[in-house]
């Protein structure tokens, strides 16, 4: 219970008074509030238009927080936080039932305070849920393996476990299941062993129909609703294209993973070496180390191979490197040689963690003139370069985990300043947001129904999300633009982009509001006109007649 409850104010800072992020967090909540909306708990629809981007487990657990706690930030990612934390609990369990009890709570440090797993587990994604069922999936795989009698329970457990991983993410977890799975037959069984009684060997048990009962229904509902989409959203783009083909830009060169998960894995990459070696020296008398080992490297490759990246794809493989950073860390012993080894090693911990630290304070200090957020920037990055020197101060026999304890705090301080002042001070730059409630004042302010809103060049679902009525995006070459009735409508458009539509509808764009802002999906600046247009009656024209 302590445990829960660190891991949980380590989470929990940034989830609340913070937007929602572009693009996903817009889209899946967009989607949720539909599925709330409508009763419709099958198909997922984004502006009115079936969209299969992910099964439906983060949609349902989102909507279901939002009965409890009502529409709020908050409520939205709580269940993504909540699956965050009992992954590491879970990983804290079967570590110290293995390693002892520190090492248990030294696993879930790592991998909590870990940046790339920070930041992921507290915002509205489904790779959440795909965390902390593939870890449960594979620990008790991986424990029945070495496990003499089996019990049928962990085999239930396991089959349960990716019904639920692919309710969360669809096939995704096989791209880390397949490849241990595969790389335990060769290495789980002696020459000289046939098929037959090698994957009896690495079978994970019964209850293979419980991942069925579990995944295959709304599957089966979906495609029924809606097979076209289902198929091209689903089957073709969301899993076919993302191995072929980079989607929306997400791209790396082979090794992308290795330079991201550097910095995804701060404040402990520094410890990545040192604990590969000594899992690679230990592999023939743990096979527990060994197996961790598969878990962590076997399906690294098929990540690098897939063409569409982002960093916190590999964050299924995680765990097992925070159990092993846990086992290597319980087992230093007092010994001078091991002491210097990882003193040693704990420089690049230190000096990575000085160096953000000073750059956050530089930052703070530079901006302090122009923006209000500088000076909790200032104070994240004094804290973290403040702890990190009280981490490294003193002689080389200092304790190693009181060294690392120093740091950990130091790092959940810095994570709870970063997510309960920094990114609350960044709101007024949210330009999503800042449109959305120019333009629902629009809307308030009429006295009759709630009008259209049209949305033209600037798209973001953040956006979309916060508007106060119903909203789609225009497209000027359909043909429902010769069907208007003359009806007044709100317009969002980019100011670049105005000239497409005036031979399409009428807009005083003195009257109008520009709002000025980065667009960081984008990367660029862009300003956006919100204001009052209304359609030329029967024009029958479309953009570029």
């Amino acid at each position: 219970m302590l445990l829960a409850a660190a891991l949980l104010a380590l989470y929990v800072p940034g989830t609340i008074g913070v937007s929602l992020f572009d693009r996903d967090e817009g889209w899946y909540a967009c989607i949720t509030r539909s599925m709330v909306e409508s009763g419709d708990w099958i198909v997922p629809r984004y502006l009115g238009e079936s969209r299969y981007w992910k099964p439906p487990l983060l949609y349902w657990c989102s909507a279901l927080s939002t009965r409890l706690l009502g529409w709020s930030e908050f409520a939205l990612r709580l269940p993504c936080v909540l699956a965050s934390v009992s992954t590491w609990v879970f990983v804290a369990t079967a570590t110290a039932r293995r390693y002892g009890r520190r090492a248990g709570y030294w696993s879930a440090i790592i991998g909590a305070t870990a940046l790339g797993s920070n930041i992921a587990g507290k915002l509205l994604l489904a790779d959440a849920y795909l965390l902390l069922f593939s870890t449960i999936a594979l620990i008790v795989w991986l424990d029945r393996i070495g496990r003499s009698p089996r019990t049928a329970t962990g085999g239930y457990l396991f089959w349960a476990s990716l019904g639920m991983a692919i309710l969360a993410k669809g096939p995704a977890v096989l791209v880390v299941l397949v490849p241990v799975g595969l790389t335990l037959l060769i290495t789980e069984s002696p020459r000289g062993v046939g098929l037959v009684d090698r994957l009896g060997r690495v079978w994970p048990g019964p209850g293979w129909y419980v991942a069925i009962g579990i995944a295959l229904p709304w599957h089966l509902a979906a495609a029924w609703a809606d097979w076209p989409s289902f198929r091209a959203d689903y089957l073709d783009v969301h899993f076919a294209q993302r191995l072929s083909e980079p989607m929306e830009g997400h791209s790396g060169p082979p090794g992308y993973y290795l330079l991201t998960s550097a910095a995804f894995l701060w404040p402990w990459a520094g410890l990545v070496p040192s604990v590969l070696a000594a899992a690679w020296t230990a592999r023939r008398v743990d096979p527990h180390c060994r197996r961790l080992l598969i878990w962590l490297i076997a399906p690294w490759p098929l990540f690098e191979l897939i063409e569409t990246k982002l960093p916190h794809y590999v964050l299924p493989l995680f765990p097992p490197l925070a159990i092993l950073a846990a086992r290597e860390l319980s087992r230093v012993s007092g010994s001078a040689p091991d002491r210097l080894r990882m003193n040693g090693l704990a420089n690049v911990l230190w000096i990575g963690g000085l160096a953000v630290g000073a750059l956050s304070l530089a930052a703070g200090v530079v901006i302090w003139r122009d923006h209000a957020v500088a000076l909790g920037l200032g104070v994240a990055g004094a804290v973290l370069l403040g702890g990190t020197m009280h981490a490294a101060r003193g002689r080389i026999h200092v304790d190693w985990h009181i060294r690392c304890k120093r740091a950990a705090i130091a790092v959940g301080l810095c994570y709870a300043l970063v997510g309960c002042w920094v990114l609350p001070g960044l709101e007024p730059d949210r330009l999503s947001r800042r449109i959305a409630n120019i333009a629902n004042a629009l809307i308030e302010g009429t006295n009759a129904e709630k009008p259209d809103v049209l949305a033209y060049g600037y798209e973001e679902p953040t956006m979309f999300y916060y508007l106060s009525a119903d909203a789609r995006r225009l497209r000027p070459s359909e043909p429902e633009w010769r069907d208007w009735t003359g009806r007044p409508f709100v317009l969002i458009a980019r100011t670049d982009r105005l000239a497409d539509l005036r031979h399409l509808c009428t807009m005083d764009e003195s009257a109008g509001q520009e709002v000025s802002g980065f667009n960081y999906v984008r990367g660029r600046s862009e300003t956006v006109w919100i204001g009052w247009c209304s359609p030329i009656r029967a024009s029958g024209k479309r953009l570029g007649e």
